[in-house]
């Protein structure tokens, strides 16, 4: 197959980049010809460019932008209508040279020019929606013209994928979408596996052998409830001050997180690693003794998946993404949302109770082992041969109708 891929990618601080780049490479290595147009800013060039040399087989295309597109509440619509607008001639140059088979949307755009391209040559295309932009105008927040922009493409589309099954409920009956078709997406199990602490970067971060690691693992939006964790930590640490805890990530509230942590008096037993490359991750992972995402929304977490993939006694939020992931007391422990008393509870409870994190931990792999990228990747190239024979004009060679 000959596919287009058009949105957010690393080294875009998100799991919509994450989960498009997985999807991206995993094609590629099965011999379809993959090219990707995304936008960076002036100053992650030099890493965009870094990454995109470690996957030669792809051909990257990208837009500058003067900054990420991050989602709480609902989208900056600006935002996100200048990007679209900046990609479009993009994408026009690209169906002109490459002629795909199908193009994938890997997010919700900010018109409809991706849409009335699309549909003007009878190229037939997905939309991937991950969360916070499929919420907010299920939710009725988004503003118009977007609104009315992403509800076109949405009905456009040969199929929505939404990557979580709860968002069939949540998203795509409230808008009354029919043509919908859930591939949960996945962690890879290969890179994030169960191990020991890497020592040096233990000791880089000044993390001592004895201390009980606790970590949070995002890009530090609101929505993420980052100073929950701090909060938590705060309370955790009257009883058990051997803990310490370590914030994998950059963004917007890590200063308040910073200057809470100082204003309780724990700064000493926090640690902010910034942001990490991808595939640094499970190196930090295993510095991990319990896994603490306590978010108030999430379509389906990268980073619990994650945390399970490691091994992880994790503890997260009981919201239906969460349990769609996470059996209580089997393979991890759910707290309710903003509850920091209970969080900080469990984390003291894990933090002295070894075999209960290794019995956690080990069922967590289990639950890892049957999602894997692999299988993700399988369901998208199901999918996307499925449409491409329904257009049968559109045929690749050895592909049959």
């Amino acid at each position: 197959m000959n596919i287009i891929l058009a949105g957010p990618y690393p080294p875009f601080q998100g799991g919509a980049a994450i989960l498009n780049a997985v999807l991206a490479q995993n094609l590629a290595d099965r011999g379809h010809s993959i090219r990707i147009l995304s936008s960076c800013t002036e100053q992650t060039r030099g890493d965009a460019e870094r990454f995109d040399l470690q996957h030669p087989a792809i051909v990257v295309r990208r837009v500058s932008v003067p900054n990420y597109l991050l989602v709480n509440e609902k989208p900056d619509e600006v935002a996100l209508k200048t990007e679209s607008e900046k990609l479009q001639p993009l994408l026009i140059e690209e169906l002109d040279r490459s002629e795909p088979d199908a193009v994938i949307l890997g997010r919700e755009p900010g018109t409809c020019g991706p849409m009335n391209e699309l549909t003007s040559r009878k190229i037939p295309f997905i939309t991937i929606l991950h969360g916070g932009i499929i919420r907010s105008l299920a939710s009725g927040r988004t503003g118009e013209p977007l609104a009315t922009a992403q509800k076109r493409t949405l009905q456009a589309s040969a199929f929505v994928v939404p990557v979580s099954p709860n968002m069939v409920e949540e998203v795509i009956e409230p808008l009354g979408l029919t043509r919908c078709h859930v591939i949960p997406n996945a962690s890879s199990t290969i890179s994030f596996r169960p191990g020991p602490r890497d020592a040096d970067l233990a000791a880089f971060l000044a993390i001592r052998p004895e201390d009980i690691v606790v970590a949070h693992v995002s890009n530090l939006k609101r929505v993420k409830a980052p100073l929950d964790f701090i909060h938590a930590a705060a309370l955790s640490l009257r009883s058990r001050p051997d803990l310490m805890f370590l914030v994998v990530g950059d963004g917007e509230c890590r200063q308040e997180m910073q200057a809470t942590a100082s204003a309780l008096g724990i700064a000493g037993r926090v640690r902010f690693s910034g942001w990490v490359d991808h595939v640094q991750v499970p190196k930090y992972m295993r510095l991990a003794d319990i896994v603490v995402m306590p978010s108030e929304t999430e379509a389906r977490s990268l980073a619990c998946l994650e945390a399970l993939a490691s091994g992880r006694a994790l503890v997260t939020t009981d919201i239906p993404a969460s349990r769609g992931l996470v059996e209580h007391e089997k393979n991890g422990l759910l707290v309710p949302v903003h509850d920091r008393a209970e969080l900080a509870r469990s984390i003291v409870r894990l933090a002295a109770d070894e075999e209960l994190r290794a019995t956690l931990g080990r069922n967590a792999r289990s639950r890892a082992l049957r999602n894997s990228t692999g299988q993700m990747a399988d369901a998208y190239e199901e999918l996307l041969l499925g449409i491409i024979r329904a257009n049968p004009h559109r045929l690749p060679a050895g592909v049959n109708s």
